[in-house]
């Protein structure tokens, strides 16, 4: 009898394609190693979703066996996606396989510790520098039974006072040991003052306790910053690992972030170690984070969100604003009418805020077309009226939506920030807290509104803001419209009757005004009560606040020259100041930096691993970070190029192709079963220039101290460096073995020729080790003597204090 086939589904070829995928190796499996080509020139960085796959290298992929033998150390940094931040909502999009592991807590656990363990047998790097690290994920424990030591940034339970996620640097402990190591609080710029000393506000939680711009620089970074030493070898090097703010909109916070690293860095490789920077910097290149590390400086004032740049010409210069008359200038016998004694300004209603008038005009408040426009919140009417008269574009939240804000929760001036360009002043700390919080956003606190003549010339020294004179009552106090003359005769004469002016013969001289946002109608009057008085004597006071606060000013003072700026700086007591300091706090040190055009990177130029050699601004990747979101490259290896030879580099996927190697629909999104992270990993491999080690330089030292007797084979090899005067005899090699052991006390041979004489001697000259050592001495010196003279220099201020 025959035997019936059981049934079953009929596998169809698509199930078939699809099963034979899933049994080939997949790109991490197949191509995760090191690669020892290093012509940049050949690979492109195409876009994601073209190209073949990897990036071309020249040379084949070496294995970890053969990699110790081509390098001195190598580096694998690596943001593994800490467990709190993965969740679909900020991960959508993913394919059910992927998500299978994904949001499955154990196995996404699972997956990432069996992929340190792919990495530790296949590349065998020598340090792990990783970001997102936290408790659940278990890395540490990990890494340790396979070998590592490892220093982690402290975290907190919930994020309480600091972070739930780490940044971590893992050494192999069999090669290398840790000499010292720091943490970087990236928080310190925020309460850095001016003399970089600072506060204890690290420890405070959330900003409650900041104000001005203090709260935009809180945001919990961290950084280490690492000293290793070969075992064996000896050599040093140093590795700083940090992982920047995320927010796009906040590159001044990045670049801040970076700068502050880089001179930790800077003092930390005293020594003369070289460095490795790498971790998440969260830019991309060619932003200005990337420029500062690879062309060592950057424009900061750029990256100031309140810094809104003018258009240019075909000149490359900022195209003036448009030309308006103000009640200054040539225009000296004008002023404000006596119809506007309102105690608060006049609510602008969003018509009036969005005329071309009150938004659009384009005030220049430096030399190189840097615009500053506010936006303030409803409860600083006074400050809006006093930057108005200063000249500034100053905008007030109306009461609609005031009400908007403190009932329903929806926050119309965020997109009034944006759509207007304009940076926010607000007494509420809540805002700060919102994710869409406008970048640059200048916090009041209470002790602020109640010294608000010293709060509002900190708000101006902070944002570089150069106040001009000439410029002062050419903005309307009641709606930020611009005051422009008025020639028709009957708009004039509509004015003076609409505002009840008296009827006089010297009406027909005046020169008049009006706004173009309310209309409201301007004109001078003599009288010391008149409202023209009045605002103008508020002015002058405005301005000598100014200059007494630090301020910049301009020169041509315009209607107000009897205003003497010397002597008004010098009438400040040290009572003001310190009321200034109460109020306001200490100025801070990212306020410099952010007000240079040229911000130094102590360090110089870096380069990048993956980065383009003929062309360093450039980088070979395309990204290192793909989501449903987002794609681009916020991951590097940064390195001296003076010190370190790069000589591999870790291998990275170049296209979606290559991520979806399992083809499925949307299967290149990260984080997936195959990489359980929505960051790639990168790495390098380097080498250091010296052929000589550490132990052998160590060893020729001890000879030259004449603690190591040297051997009669030394001494037959320094016969030539000491000649004699043709005619006499050379040393003999007993009294070279004295000289050389220190038995003999004698400051120079008797028959040493001078440097480069014709007989063919060795010039007498400091080995390439000895110049090293000496120049790691000249820079300890100089560091100690810089410490004394800002310790002379704090003790001179406290002495000067007392």
């Amino acid at each position: 009898m025959r035997k019936q086939k059981p049934k079953g589904k009929k596998k169809t070829k698509k199930s078939k394609a699809k099963h034979q995928s899933e049994l080939q190796p997949t790109w991490v499996e197949q191509n995760l190693r090191w690669t020892s080509g290093l012509d940049g020139g050949e690979a492109s960085a195409s876009n994601g979703n073209d190209g073949d796959g990897a990036m071309p290298y020249a040379g084949d992929h070496e294995s970890s066996s053969d990699s110790a033998s081509t390098h001195d150390i190598s580096i694998v940094t690596w943001n593994v996606l800490a467990e709190s931040y993965c969740t679909r909502r900020s991960h959508s999009k993913l394919p059910m396989k992927s998500q299978q592991v994904v949001f499955d807590k154990p196995k996404r656990r699972d997956a990432v510790r069996r992929l340190f363990q792919f990495m530790d047998e296949r590349l065998a790097p020598d340090v792990f520098a990783l970001q997102e690290v936290d408790p659940p994920l278990e890395i540490g424990d990990r890494l340790r039974s396979l070998g590592y030591e490892g220093i982690e940034t402290p975290t907190t339970a919930a994020g309480k006072d600091g972070r739930v996620d780490a940044c971590c640097l893992y050494y192999r402990k069999d090669r290398w040991s840790c000499e010292e190591h720091e943490i970087i609080h990236l928080n310190d710029i925020a309460t850095m003052n001016a003399t970089k000393e600072i506060s204890k506000h690290r420890k405070a939680r959330g900003v409650g306790n900041l104000q001005g711009l203090q709260s935009s620089f809180f945001r919990r970074n961290m950084g280490i910053l690492a000293r290793l030493q070969n075992v064996e070898t000896k050599q040093k090097v140093a590795i700083l690992v940090m992982h920047l703010y995320w927010n796009p909109a906040y590159e001044y916070v990045k670049l801040c972030q970076a700068h502050y690293a880089m001179m930790r860095a800077t003092d930390f490789c005293f020594d003369g170690s070289p460095l490795i920077v790498c971790g998440d910097f969260n830019s991309q290149p060619e932003s200005h984070v990337h420029q500062y590390m690879v062309g060592g400086s950057a424009n900061a004032r750029l990256t100031a969100p309140w810094h809104h740049i003018l258009p240019a010409n075909d000149d490359g210069k900022a195209i003036p604003p448009s030309s308006s008359s103000s009640l200054n200038g040539d225009m000296a016998d004008l002023d404000i009418s006596d119809d506007n004694k309102e105690n608060g300004p006049r609510e602008v209603t969003d018509a009036q805020s969005t005329t071309p008038a009150a938004t659009n005009r384009s005030d220049d408040n430096s030399d190189d077309g840097i615009q500053i426009r506010y936006l303030l919140d409803y409860t600083l009417n006074r400050l809006c009226r006093w930057l108005r008269i200063l000249g500034i574009d100053a905008a007030l939240e109306t009461e609609e939506e005031e009400k908007l804000r403190t009932g329903d929760g929806n926050v119309k001036i965020f997109r009034r920030c944006a759509f207007e360009k304009r940076t926010l002043i607000t007494t509420s700390s809540r805002l700060l807290h919102r994710r869409d919080c406008p970048p640059g956003t200048y916090l009041l606190t209470t002790k602020s509104l109640a010294n608000l003549e010293m709060a509002l010339p900190h708000l101006l020294s902070s944002h570089g803001v150069t106040i001009d004179p000439t410029k002062f009552l050419s903005r309307c106090v009641v709606c930020n419209g611009s005051i422009d003359a008025v020639t028709d005769e009957n708009v004039i004469q509509d004015i003076f009757s609409k505002h009840n002016a008296p009827l006089d013969e010297s009406n027909e001289t005046l020169d008049v005004f009006q706004c173009s946002g309310c209309q409201q109608g301007y004109w001078w009057c003599d009288q010391p009560t008149s409202s023209a008085s009045r605002v103008k004597n508020q002015a002058t006071k405005l301005l000598e606040l100014c200059i007494q606060g630090g301020v910049d000013v301009k020169e041509n003072f315009g209607m107000f020259d009897y205003v003497d700026a010397d002597a008004v700086r010098k009438a400040a007591t040290e009572e003001m100041k310190e009321d200034s300091l109460k109020a306001n706090g200490p100025e801070l040190q990212v306020v410099h930096w952010m007000k240079q055009s040229k911000l130094q990177n102590p360090i110089g130029a870096l380069h990048s691993a993956y980065g383009d050699p003929n062309n360093r601004s450039k980088e070979l990747l395309t990204f290192s970070n793909v989501t449903s979101d987002f794609e681009g490259l916020l991951d590097y290896v940064f390195y001296q190029p003076n010190e370190l030879t790069l000589t591999g580099r870790l291998y990275v996927p170049t296209s979606y192709d290559e991520l979806n190697c399992q083809d499925m629909q949307r299967g290149h999104l990260l984080p997936s079963a195959i990489w359980p992270s929505d960051h790639l990993a990168l790495g390098a491999c380097f080498s250091f220039p010296s052929s000589k080690t550490i132990a052998e330089e160590a060893a020729q030292e001890e000879k030259e101290d004449g603690k190591l007797a040297p051997s009669a084979n030394d001494v037959d090899k320094m016969a030539n460096v000491f000649c004699s005067p043709l005619g006499s005899g050379a040393p003999t090699p007993a009294a070279m073995m004295q000289l050389l052991t220190g038995q003999m006390q004698t400051a120079a041979p008797p028959n040493a020729h001078p440097n480069s004489c014709g007989c063919g001697c060795l010039i007498d000259t400091p080995s390439l080790f000895e110049m090293a050592r000496r120049r790691k001495e000249a820079r300890e010196k100089l560091r100690q003597k810089q410490q004394q003279q800002q310790q002379q220099q704090e003790e001179e201020k406290q002495s000067g204090r007392k």
